[in-house]
């Protein structure tokens, strides 16, 4: 027969719980959020590598708007490398980089996904005891 204190204990470490995996879904999201945001990147980056010197492109600058602009390059892009700081690469380095981005956020979510999974049985087994009396 499970004493108070032992119940009292698996309610808080059930929240404990379910406040974790609320927060993986939260960082999850993120991660889907920056997925998409990188597979436009390199959806405009194909777009630019089938381009040449003085096309027109529309650019967009967010939620829905665009501008139109002429393509002074169309081997180079610039890559941002943290602080404000810039560096030059080329268009298929830039795509290579860009997928090793999409490949190490698809392996973060993975871990991530499994992780919720080991916390939702752990919540189950609780929810269990809790649920028959057990300790």
């Amino acid at each position: 027969m499970p004493n108070e204190e032992d119940s009292t204990k698996n309610m808080l470490l059930l929240q404990e719980y379910q406040e974790r995996m609320d927060e993986i879904y939260r960082q999850v999201r993120f991660m889907e959020e920056l997925l998409g945001e990188y597979r436009r990147v390199k959806s405009a980056l194909d777009e630019i590598s089938k381009s040449k010197k003085g096309d027109e492109l529309l650019l967009p600058l967010g939620g829905d708007v665009f501008i139109r602009a002429s393509l002074k390059d169309s081997s180079n892009v610039l890559t941002g490398v943290g602080g404000g700081v810039f560096t030059e690469k080329s268009v298929s380095k830039a795509m290579s980089f860009v997928d090793k981005k999409i490949e190490s956020l698809l392996k973060e979510e993975e871990k991530l996904i499994g992780v919720s999974q080991e916390l939702k049985a752990k919540v189950e087994e609780l929810s269990k005891k809790l649920s028959y009396g057990e300790s």
